[in-house]
């Protein structure tokens, strides 16, 4: 069955790329549609319905699916730039796979999927390895995944597909389906999958066009090269603290600000991304903030269009509704647990609304727990 649908996975993929003809693309909606899928996951969850490997595995397929259509129907809409996309951005993407392949076989003891409680156990105070792997040891074994907090829907679906992959590698080099190695190997697996797919953080760049005095030229491929070295070696940093967590949401953030900063044919890229970081507050507590400012800056943009221009845009408005459904628990859960943490709302900073705000912020800040793994 895991190979079934990792197939389908990589044949999406492929099609959606295929048919997009452009990596920015791609890569946008691809994040975008997972992003929004894992807030879908994390929505049904606090209904107390719980999902399985399989459920998973099909939530991810629908996710994928959904930009391989959309890219069905706009094919041929942008140019075919291979030699560019692939010099840019899959060169660093495969430098770094060879790399982690050596990495993790040849200046290891032995094959690191060989040995993946080992690395746990040399990471013990990796507290957020701790809680990936009370997920992936849930999914490996097939049952209903019970956990008391959702780890976050979009991050979630990646592991499953790290999992799907470990699956397949478990029945070719174990002879069967190995729960434990499954399960363990998704966690150290995946913090290396996420180094290895940084470059692709960096798409939009790739073919942002750099105006001045009527000249149009592209971002060189070695500056792209350079800033993928800096992301894939934080990530890489990430993984001696066990952060998987931190490692995701540098990605994302990564792609939203490089999608602001590229001037790309794609209509709602900076909606798609800016949804793709505010569901990133499902998995990592301390961006609870930050999302809900997203939010309602792209709720003001999109009130503004309808009141100057009257221009209603059916589908951004019904994706910023859907986001706002999925993201509206983890964010009041977050700020209720930092107020009933607090000794007192208000605190040193005074009375009245200002000073409750003022004293959630100071509380948060000093509370040791709030930016725990």
């Amino acid at each position: 069955m895991d190979l079934a649908f990792l197939l389908g996975y990589l044949l999406l993929a492929g099609l959606t790329f295929f048919w997009a003809r452009s990596t920015a693309w791609w890569v946008i909606a691809i994040v975008a549609s997972i992003s929004i899928a894992g807030g879908i996951e994390n929505l049904v969850i606090s209904f107390d319905v719980h999902w399985t490997r399989i459920s998973l595995q099909l939530l991810l397929l629908i996710a994928l699916a959904v930009p391989a259509a959309l890219a069905w129907l706009r094919r041929g809409a942008s140019n075919w730039d291979l030699r560019r996309q692939a010099l840019a951005v899959f060169a660093p993407a495969a430098v770094l796979l060879a790399f982690i392949i050596i990495l993790t076989t040849r200046w290891t003891a032995g094959a690191a999927f060989e040995h993946p409680v080992s690395f746990l156990i040399g990471h013990s105070v990796a507290e957020d390895n701790a809680k990936w792997l009370d997920f992936t040891s849930q999914v490996a074994s097939g049952h209903e995944i019970v956990q008391a907090i959702p780890m976050g829907g979009p991050l979630a679906l990646v592991m499953v597909f790290v999992a799907t992959v470990m699956g397949v590698f478990s029945w070719i080099m174990l002879g069967g389906y190995n729960e434990v190695a499954v399960a363990a190997n998704t966690v150290v697996m995946g913090q290396y999958f996420l180094v290895i797919i940084a470059p692709l953080a960096l798409a939009p760049l790739v073919e942002a066009r750099l105006r001045r005095k009527g000249d149009d030229r592209r971002i060189p491929a070695p500056f792209v090269w350079l800033s993928a070295i800096v992301i894939a070696a934080g990530n890489l940093v990430a993984i001696g603290y066990g952060h998987l967590t931190f490692q995701y949401v540098v990605l994302i953030a990564v792609l939203w600000a490089a999608t602001f900063l590229a001037d790309i044919d794609l209509r709602r890229a900076r909606l798609l991304t800016s949804i793709a970081l505010v569901m990133s507050v499902t998995v990592w507590f301390p961006l609870n903030a930050l999302s809900a400012l997203v939010l309602i800056a792209c709720a003001g943009v999109i009130a503004r269009r309808i009141v100057r221009r009257r221009e209603f845009d059916w589908a951004a408005i019904a994706l910023l509704v859907v986001t706002a459904i999925c993201v509206w628990e983890p964010i009041w859960s977050s700020v209720s647990y930092v107020i009933a943490s607090s000794p007192s709302a208000a605190g040193p900073a005074g009375g009245g609304a200002l000073g409750v705000v003022a004293g959630v912020i100071f509380a948060g800040l000093s509370d040791s727990t709030l930016f725990a793994a």
